[in-house]
């Protein structure tokens, strides 16, 4: 996945917060089928139906504890469960 543009909570999934003016690669551990993107904070859904956030979490947006993730964390759901693509299901990041 690529990004640009303001990063300053880690939204980029690539690190620091500088801002890129060029395109680079969130360090997704596997080929995504969907992408959700808020202000602060961005999900992913991969090809085994595990979920990745990263980005500001001062609210919990990225479902653990902590502040600021600036590269992509697996999201605990519970049981080692993972979501299916072929439900219809849909990510949202506000």
């Amino acid at each position: 996945m690529l990004s640009w543009g303001s990063n300053s909570r880690g939204q980029l999934g690539w690190g620091g917060p500088e801002i890129a003016h060029e395109a680079g690669q969130a360090e997704l551990p596997n080929l995504c089928t969907q992408i959700a993107a808020g202000s602060e904070h961005s999900l992913a859904l991969d090809v085994d139906g595990a979920v990745w956030a990263w980005g500001d979490n001062s609210h919990g947006e990225l479902g653990s504890e902590g502040g600021v993730c600036g590269k992509p964390i697996r999201v605990p759901l519970g049981g080692g469960q993972a979501l299916s693509s072929s439900v219809g299901m849909a990510l949202l990041a506000g």
